[in-house]
């Protein structure tokens, strides 16, 4: 008798673990996949350019793996320690890329707020952030599902 209680106590046991692994949606890696956040961002805000872009993110030149996941997209993206800013005197300045010469323009996006494990907060924008992009995981894959720019910038 007491065998089995065990038996079925243990059975209950393993399936309910089991069924608890099931239902809890393993958490991808956090660095991937802001990283894949990041990359949509750009991607959502570069529709409209063909010039290249330098990025910046969170104050920093972008992983690996964000110009990695980039490198398939029709505009070019290079790290911003590879760009220089060139004053112009009464206009907006141009940023050149230090190696080929070629104009571009420069972007800075950070991860914001994470809303949930599937919906992410990004600012982000031309020169410094100036907007909100709320990006989702949607069928396995990080997309822009909205943008709200930001009543005063710069």
């Amino acid at each position: 008798m007491v065998r089995a209680l065990c038996c079925v106590a243990t059975l209950i046991l393993v399936f309910s673990v089991d069924t608890y692994a099931q239902k809890v949606p393993a958490k991808q890696d956090r660095k991937k996949s802001e990283d894949e956040i990041v990359a949509a961002v750009v991607r959502y805000a570069t529709l409209n350019r063909r010039d290249i872009v330098f990025l910046e993110v969170a104050g920093h030149d972008p992983s690996s793996e964000i110009l990695r996941l980039l490198s398939f997209w029709y505009v070019s993206v290079l790290p911003a320690s590879r760009a220089v800013y060139i004053s112009v005197p009464n206009q907006a300045g141009l940023w050149k890329d230090k190696k080929s010469g070629d104009f571009g323009s420069y972007f800075e996006a950070y991860v914001e707020k994470r809303v949930s494990d599937t919906r992410v907060q990004v600012s982000a924008g031309w020169g410094q952030p100036c907007g909100t992009y709320i990006v989702a995981l949607q069928a396995g894959l990080w997309s822009v599902v909205s943008y709200k720019p930001w009543k005063w910038c710069f």
